[in-house]
């Protein structure tokens, strides 16, 4: 009877190797490695811009905040953290109103640091910058210094950086692109930007990033330029956001 069974096991086992698709091993998780969690509300609401709060209880190696979330559409609800330390780092949502879709979910993850060699390919895997004991300059939190290198983007969101999908290189000139000034300064050794984070005042005068992107949120904000091409352009560059209003 036992032997039976034992066959019959193996044989399944055997069936299931063969047939199961096979689980890509987990991509680790380093500290101050942006991760992104996605939930779906049950029900809509007038104004889920306004009339919903969502967050999660971040815990981890001494740290205990709350970090907040943000409506993306429809009932979909992200909330975007990172790990400061390695460890082990758990979380649990909650939302306001009370959302089953939203609240009391939890998880758990564990994060690692970077090597050395991944530090000086990009020193912003050293965690973000601060200011140094005396305040006179600025820091990673190792202790590695940082020295701004920057320039002043305010009419980003404008047609003057144009923006393409695809992530070719164009030669700096007329047809060249957000990415391929991004690649340019880059090259010349910058490591910051500073750009307005609203609609800037040339749109008045200048067709705005609608043209570009129909759904307007880059007219809004043209952070959104930056976020969607500092990865494959310059993943070591600081967005400095301002905002600045025409009086």
């Amino acid at each position: 009877m036992l032997d039976r069974w034992l066959k019959h096991a193996s044989l399944a086992l055997v069936i299931f190797l063969l047939f199961c698709p096979s689980v890509a091993a987990a991509k680790p998780i380093h500290v101050w490695e942006k991760q992104e969690l996605t939930f779906t509300a049950t029900r809509d609401v007038a104004n889920p811009y306004t009339d919903v709060t969502v967050w999660v209880d971040l815990n981890g190696p001494g740290f205990h905040k709350r970090v907040y979330g943000f409506w993306d559409g429809g009932r979909t609800y992200r909330v975007r953290l990172l790990a400061t330390g390695p460890g082990k780092w758990t979380w649990r949502s909650g939302s306001t109103p009370v959302n089953i879709g939203l609240a009391g979910k939890s998880g758990s993850f564990t994060a690692i640091d970077w090597t050395e060699a991944d530090k000086q390919a990009n020193p912003l895997r050293r965690g973000m910058i601060q200011s140094t004991p005396n305040r006179h300059a600025l820091q990673f939190p190792d202790g590695t210094p940082f020295f701004i290198v920057g320039d002043t983007w305010y009419a980003a969101g404008t047609n003057r950086f144009r923006w393409y999908d695809d992530d070719r290189q164009r030669a700096i000139g007329p047809d060249a692109g957000f990415k391929d000034y991004l690649r340019y300064r880059k090259a010349q050794g910058y490591n910051w930007i500073s750009i307005i984070a609203a609609r800037h005042v040339d749109c008045h005068s200048l067709p705005c990033t609608r043209q570009q992107h129909p759904i307007g949120i880059r007219e809004i904000c043209p952070l959104v330029f930056v976020i969607d091409a500092l990865p494959c352009c310059a993943p070591e560059f600081i967005v400095l956001p301002a905002a600045i209003y025409p009086t």
